[in-house]
């Protein structure tokens, strides 16, 4: 009983009380249609109520509220909180699994909590020493904004691209259609209907036609974007790239070209005897006559010679035969790039103060005594001795970068699969295969299945090379396969020896790629899974690569700079709204 009813009730029965005190005169009785009037005034406020509610949490009433707008487009305030919960979802998808999301926080904020509001959690609290005001951000504040930002530049984009006619096509509209559902399928696995998930994921009162019109904004404004970038990208002469370049070497000038070596001998004092302490003081002399003997050596292909055998002698020492010859390919390095964590030999490499000249060489001794603080005591040691000898002073980096393309199944989450239950859409198919054929699923298997799947469904074309066979597939298609990736991106353009696993480059930059190219009949394996490979094309000097980035870099954002100027995106503050 609400508060109402029982205040009315109480001053009912004091006037009955008074009245039956200050007289005894019988009252007339109430007539039937005057209570049957009360309960049905009764029962329609409550329908009324309840109907109030399940309108408000359908987003019937934000749904009329605009939150941001231009001339022909506009974002509605269940729009916007979708926008606002991708954000948050996407933020906890790169974060969550990498163990730094806990450090993630603005100054004085603390860390988010999946499990709490967001508008309860603080992600910044900051107080101004002079005025001594304090600002509060929270997450829901933080994440608002980026989604503002983003919501801000796909209603100036569609604006544009409706001047310029551009439109969604069937099949666009077609894959809005299959992620709603998708949605619905997700929901059913749950045991929801497609709004009830839809709000359960991007707060109350958003549905699916909210869902579906972001998305339609979305992918406009991804399109014409696409469109202008490739129209800005065919801009750019060698001409434009060649001049850039002049005129900022210092920026682009940073490979350098070397040959050297580490040798490190290591002493554990445990369980040791004068026989392994004599082995280590040996190893220790060797080591540091080998980078000794090194520095009387000029010719460069006698020091790469010299250099391999001792390479190959400490793969022995250290009982990695099966390794050295990765171990030698890291004795030469051409176009080598300064990491982000360096250590002392790159910082000796890339001085800036005293830049290294062609044939100019160095050695490092580094010899280090273990002491165990806890126990006191001596637990052992380890010594090193490295040479380095400059081959190619600093210049652009003038090696091969190649664009490419990979679909990924992760060993964790394929190896040892015994059902395919757990799975959807065609790794769901794939897995099955397997099965029934009475294999193993691993991740390597899928892979596998992908391929094979691929071929007999007709997507890949036969191509000779001489004696050699290989198959190429179109990149849309691959694309589309490409959605069930476990990796963040399906394309990678641009990429250079060093940045990827090491199968990863080797099969991407063979000499006997061709363009557009799928790896075939095997995925590729690495330490994360297999890659089902597809090879772009693109090839070009890394530098040149790098200077075009930076080009379309300032076109696009002087092309931005006028779409601004051009278009007017107005908000309201009705962020509140947003549960």
């Amino acid at each position: 009983m609400g508060k109402g009813n029982r205040t009315q009730n109480e001053r009912a029965e004091s006037v009955l009380a008074a009245a039956g005190a200050q007289t005894k005169k019988k009252k007339a009785p109430m007539p039937t249609w005057v209570g049957t009037l009360i309960v049905v005034s009764v029962l329609g406020l409550l329908i009324l109520f309840a109907t109030f509610c399940i309108l408000r949490s359908q987003g019937v009433f934000a749904r009329g509220k605009i939150i941001a707008r231009t001339e022909n487009y506009k974002v509605s305030v269940p729009m916007m909180s979708y926008m606002v919960y991708t954000e948050y979802q996407n933020w906890v998808q790169n974060y969550q699994n990498t163990g730094y999301m806990q450090y993630i926080k603005g100054s004085g904020g603390d860390a988010l909590n999946t499990s709490k509001p967001l508008r309860s959690q603080n992600y910044s609290v900051v107080t101004d020493e002079k005025t001594g005001t304090t600002t509060t951000t929270t997450w829901f504040t933080y994440f608002a904004k980026q989604a503002a930002t983003d919501v801000e530049q796909i209603l100036r984009m569609c604006e544009l691209a409706r001047a310029r006619g551009v439109e969604l096509s069937a099949d666009e509209l077609a894959e809005i259609d299959t992620s709603i559902q998708l949605m619905g399928l997700y929901a059913q696995a749950y045991g929801y209907t497609t709004n009830a998930y839809i709000a359960s994921m991007y707060g109350q009162g958003v549905n699916a036609k909210d869902v579906r019109k972001m998305m339609e904004l979305s992918t406009l404004a991804s399109k014409y974007a696409d469109m202008i970038n490739d129209e800005l990208k065919a801009a750019i002469t060698e001409n434009r790239v060649n001049e850039a370049y002049e005129a900022d070497k210092k920026t682009y000038d940073i490979a350098i070209d070397y040959l050297g070596y580490a040798f490190s001998a290591t002493f554990k004092a445990e369980g040791a005897t004068e026989e392994t302490l004599q082995k280590y003081k040996d190893l220790q002399a060797k080591y540091k006559g080998w980078v000794e003997n090194l520095k009387t050596i000029e010719d460069p292909d006698t020091l790469f010679t010299t250099l391999t055998g001792y390479v190959e002698e400490y793969s022995r020492d250290l009982q990695k035969e099966s390794d050295v010859a990765d171990m030698v390919a890291e004795i030469q390095k051409i176009n080598y790039e300064k990491p982000d964590s360096s250590d002392e030999h790159d910082d000796w490499l890339f001085n800036k103060e005293t830049p290294r000249a062609t044939g100019e060489f160095t050695t490092f001794t580094d010899e280090k005594a273990g002491w165990d603080e806890a126990d006191e005591k001596y637990v052992g040691a380890t010594s090193t001795y490295s040479y380095y000898r400059v081959l190619r002073a600093v210049h652009r980096n003038d090696g091969a970068v190649r664009s490419v393309g990979h679909i990924l199944f992760k060993s964790k989450t394929y190896d040892g699969l015994s059902t395919a239950e757990k799975l959807s859409g065609t790794p769901k198919i794939l897995a099955q295969r397997i099965l029934d054929r009475g294999e193993a699923v691993t991740a390597k298997a899928m892979g596998h299945e992908l391929i094979a799947y691929l071929k007999e469904e007709g997507k890949l074309t036969e191509h000779k090379d001489g004696e050699a066979t290989y198959y190429t597939i179109q990149k849309d298609v691959f694309e589309e396969f490409g959605a069930m990736t476990e990796d963040s991106n399906i394309f990678y353009e641009d990429v250079k020896k060093g940045d990827m696993v090491k199968s990863f480059e080797a099969w991407l930059f063979s000499d006997k790629r061709h363009e557009n190219e799928i790896s075939f009949p095997d995925a590729v394996e690495s330490t994360y899974g297999a890659h089902v490979m597809f090879y772009t094309g693109n090839e070009r000097q890394a530098w040149y690569a790098a200077v075009e980035t930076d080009v379309l870099e300032k076109d696009s954002e002087k092309w931005y700079e006028d779409a601004k100027a051009a278009v007017d995106v107005t908000f309201k503050d009705y962020w509140d709204k947003i549960s």
